[in-house]
């Protein structure tokens, strides 16, 4: 598989985790820059391609980083990701 295409399947389970999170607490505990992020308002192809349409790394990595809940193994991957360029 190639990258990109393990990079869509992560995001889809990010997604799919951001889904059964955000379906444990309330809608207004979102930051309202989680709610783009928000499966009930966009699709996993929408968040993909939004995640390409980033300039910086900085900006993919919080939007993934919301999206889990701010876990430290998803940014520490994304940095990794970023330096290996």
């Amino acid at each position: 598989m190639s990258i990109r295409m393990l990079f869509a399947l992560f995001c889809v389970f990010l997604i799919s985790l951001s889904a059964m999170v955000s379906a444990q607490r309330p809608l207004f505990d979102l930051k309202p820059e989680v709610e783009d992020v928000f499966l009930a308002k966009r699709s996993a192809s929408d968040f993909y391609r939004s995640m390409f349409k980033r300039a910086n790394a900085q900006k993919r990595e919080r939007i993934v980083m919301d999206a889990l809940g701010g876990d430290f193994l998803v940014r520490k991957r994304s940095y990794d990701m970023e330096r290996r360029r």
